[in-house]
């Protein structure tokens, strides 16, 4: 009989990219309102990431939102994902549906498209209509003469300097790639970007692997599971302390099962291997990949 294998579970891009756009403008936090998926009627329409600038005299420098108005609409296309003509003129209407229903004018709306490679057939399409497509910075692109400001993001080719959470959001990261990103969040804050660090890590096998055995001399694998709040979520499910079976396993046990399992899922390992090497059962094992990790929710 074929071996079960541990299966990377589907990552929620969009809200690593939330935690990501809010890291990036963090020291205009009491500047700026912050809204996922903002519903913009009593049907299925939102749009990804609502910001709300309250005070309009404040200057952002960040050149990913030195456009910033007073209502600030973001789509983000995870990787993997094209930005095409279809998805601009889709963009486009939840801005003026949004102006709308808001009442709020045209000229105090920005939208703002974060995507992975550069949207070649968009720059086509708006060049045909005429709009000059100035690029701002590495990956920052200005689309002039639009009738309310637009900004294309293309992650891919961004600096670190002008934007370094969204360009972590990637399947092709190197393992000092990781390690500075973890590095660079406050402990006390990791459990606050726990959406964003489980993405980039479950997205980057190869990358961890790396991270592990070249850059981690200070802070493991387990820790940085620790600290984005996987334990405590195994923990209130009674498997990282043995409840089900009476078995006292302790703290630093759970850890390395945690970090066992994590990368078994990264390295599609058999669940019966990671049952032995964890000392849990096949079904337990199973259930700590679907509840930890696959059912993991921000």
């Amino acid at each position: 009989m074929a071996k079960k294998h541990a299966k990377m579970p589907r990552l929620n891009w969009h809200s690593a990219f939330y935690e990501a756009i809010q890291m990036e403008l963090d020291k205009y936090a009491n500047n700026l309102t912050f809204e996922s998926e903002h519903q913009l009627t009593t049907e299925p329409l939102r749009v990804d990431v609502l910001i709300i600038k309250k005070n309009q005299g404040t200057i952002i420098s960040e050149p990913i939102a030195s456009h910033f108005l007073s209502n600030n609409i973001v789509e983000y296309k995870s990787p993997g994902k094209s930005f095409t003509p279809i998805d601009y003129h889709k963009a486009c209407a939840y801005a003026h549906l949004y102006v709308s229903l808001n009442k709020c004018a045209v000229d105090e709306t920005t939208l703002t498209v974060v995507t992975q490679r550069k949207p070649v057939g968009v720059f086509k399409y708006l060049r045909q209509k005429e709009h000059n497509i100035v690029e701002d910075a590495p990956g920052i692109y200005t689309v002039e003469g639009h009738m309310f400001p637009l900004k294309i993001i293309e992650n891919e080719h961004l600096r670190k300097s002008d934007a370094m959470w969204l360009r972590g959001l990637r399947k092709n990261a190197a393992g000092s790639d990781l390690h500075d990103l973890i590095n660079s969040i406050d402990r006390k804050k990791k459990e606050c970007a726990r959406a964003y660090l489980y993405a980039i890590l479950m997205a980057n096998p190869d990358a961890v692997r790396e991270m592990e055995a070249k850059h981690m001399s200070t802070t493991t694998l387990d820790q940085v599971l620790d600290e984005i709040g996987l334990t405590k979520i195994w923990e209130a499910r009674g498997e990282a302390i043995g409840e089900a079976r009476g078995e006292a396993r302790g703290e630093a046990r759970a850890n390395k099962n945690l970090s066992i399992i994590f990368k078994g899922i990264v390295n599609k390992t058999p669940i019966e291997s990671l049952a032995e090497q964890t000392q849990l059962t096949s079904k337990e094992v199973e259930d700590i990949i679907s509840n930890v990790f696959g059912g993991y929710k921000v």
